[in-house]
């Protein structure tokens, strides 16, 4: 049982937690929408004015239900004097008459019964009438301060248009001022700049892109073992080619004295005497 009772008190919790929770996200999503233009600031203070209108007329209704209360009493006060003034004349007339009677006879004894009728009366409507006073002083004095807070609120309720075009404008006016000042500083939306900053912002992000693509493309197995394979074919062919220049300037250069040495004994047999 005590396990239970643990339980329902822990879902309890966590509900009013989810609750107020889920109450907290509403409220974040109401302020958001009341704040974030000048048509949701206006329904806010439009709003606002119908709760303070709805309010101003409840108090109003309830000050008047007290007033017709009141007024009640009072009438009912008026009423009571009015009793007790005519009793106080049939006291004193009961009063004469049992004077002017035989003490102790039955006319007497009438006139006595008759203003102790009147002064019992007279006692109760005194006792009515202290209640009465003291709950038509009360209710007045209350009803003092109600209709200064109802006064209060109507003066706030007339003020509530002027409010809300001030807070209007100066939402917009601040807004405008951070716009200018943003551009002041060069700090713009890319719809505020056009569409040559989205051209120049897509070239930006192509030319990174081209960037890495080259540094993947440098790093590729493939790319490499080709470019190995170029650069040992060009250095094999390279060198052959040298060893063959080196083969032929090597001969060239063995040709050489022959020739000049056939060159010289050629000469050197023209340059003897004839016989």
């Amino acid at each position: 049982m005590a396990q239970n009772m643990g339980f329902f008190a822990a879902l309890g919790r966590f509900l009013s937690f989810a609750w107020l929770k889920n109450a907290m996200r509403l409220n974040r999503k109401a302020d958001e929408m009341f704040t974030q233009d000048a048509e949701g600031i206006g329904m806010a203070f439009d709003i606002q004015q119908e709760e303070m209108v709805a309010n101003y007329n409840e108090l109003r209704d309830a000050i008047a239900q007290i007033e017709m209360v009141t007024e009640q009493k009072r009438d009912q006060l008026n009423k009571s004097n009015e009793e007790e003034a005519d009793l106080i004349r049939k006291r004193e007339g009961a009063l004469v008459k049992a004077q002017q009677a035989e003490e102790g006879s039955d006319e007497y004894e009438k006139h006595a019964a008759a203003f102790e009728r009147f002064d019992t009366r007279i006692n109760q409507i005194e006792e009515t009438q202290e209640r009465l006073e003291a709950e038509i002083e009360q209710t007045s004095q209350s009803m003092v301060r109600h209709m200064q807070q109802l006064t209060k609120m109507q003066a706030d309720v007339q003020q509530m248009p002027q409010e809300k075009a001030e807070a209007i404008a100066a939402f917009v006016t601040a807004n405008q001022i951070i716009a200018l000042n943003d551009r002041l500083a060069g700090i713009q939306t890319s719809v505020d700049q056009g569409p040559i900053e989205a051209v120049r912002k897509t070239n930006r992000e192509l030319t990174a892109k081209a960037r890495i693509s080259e540094r993947i493309a440098g790093t590729d197995v493939a790319a490499q073992d080709e470019e190995y394979a170029q650069v040992g074919t060009g250095s094999t062919s390279r060198s052959r080619m040298e060893q063959m220049l080196a083969e032929r300037r090597g001969e060239s250069s063995s040709k050489q004295p022959q020739s000049q040495e056939s060159s010289l004994k050629e000469s050197e047999g023209d340059d003897r005497p004839e016989i």
